[in-house]
């Protein structure tokens, strides 16, 4: 058990260092960002294309409190280049993302909101572990964090994700896992995968019902649930318990 271990719902604080001068914390966020093709619910026949992906929206968000550096690869195309124009308006620092490869990943939105992304084959997903400087990328880096659905998106991602994790922990870097599924995952599949992340984790996000589906809850845990994340195995050092997933900002 870890003596320590602070449980938070939806707490603020202070994204600054202490001290005479406040800066800005550092953070490393590995992820994607996709193509998003919609039409609109009055498209008078027009069809929309503009970035999307939870990880694009996540890191905007915690660019507005944190230095935000995007960890990826992305097409050395001029598809590539609008989708690091469009991440550094939104404050987002690009210069660990690697160039290469030929494809994004896409998303496709209806007009009912529902929708569906195909970024499998997309140049973050078939980067491979040798094309990044893992200790020069993590100079400076307070922060460490990724989205459990973005490390599963394919074994090369999730080696890379394992790499970076497991330099940071040497480093005394946080590391931030989030773990809120959304029905993206497979949970027979991905819970061996996610024990091996978990294991390299300083601080979890994710809804109580997140927490059973990985850490083995029974379904009648609710109140009790806080405890049990506490007498956990894993020796996180923070949890944050946080329903909605663009909320993040405000978890952190």
């Amino acid at each position: 058990m870890n003596d320590n271990c602070k449980i938070k719902i939806s707490d603020v604080p202070d994204a600054y260092e202490t001290g005479k001068t406040k800066e800005k914390k550092n953070l490393l966020f590995i992820g994607d960002i996709l193509v998003c093709f919609s039409v609109g619910k009055n498209n008078n026949g027009n069809f929309f294309v503009d970035f999307s992906g939870r990880d694009y929206y996540v890191a905007s968000e915690l660019a507005k409190r944190y230095n935000v550096y995007f960890f990826s690869k992305l097409p050395l195309n001029d598809l590539g280049n609008f989708a690091v124009q469009a991440m550094e308006e939104k404050g987002i620092n690009t210069s660990l993302i690697k160039r290469g490869g030929n494809q994004m990943g896409t998303y496709y939105r209806f007009n009912d909101d529902s929708g569906f992304c195909d970024n499998q084959k997309s140049s973050f997903a078939c980067a491979k572990t040798y094309e990044f400087s893992y200790d020069e990328t993590l100079d400076g880096i307070d922060m460490v964090y990724v989205d459990l659905a973005t490390a599963e998106l394919t074994y090369k991602t999730l080696m890379f994700t394992l790499k970076v994790f497991k330099k940071a922990r040497e480093r005394h870097i946080k590391t931030i896992l989030d773990l809120r599924n959304d029905g993206l995952l497979d949970l027979n599949i991905v819970r061996l995968n996610a024990e091996r992340l978990l294991k390299l984790t300083d601080c979890i996000v994710g809804r109580i019902s997140d927490y059973k589906d990985y850490l083995y809850f029974s379904d009648d845990l609710k109140e009790d649930a806080y405890k049990r994340l506490l007498t956990g195995k894993y020796g996180f050092t923070e949890i944050y318990i946080e329903e909605d997933y663009y909320n993040t900002v405000n978890i952190l």
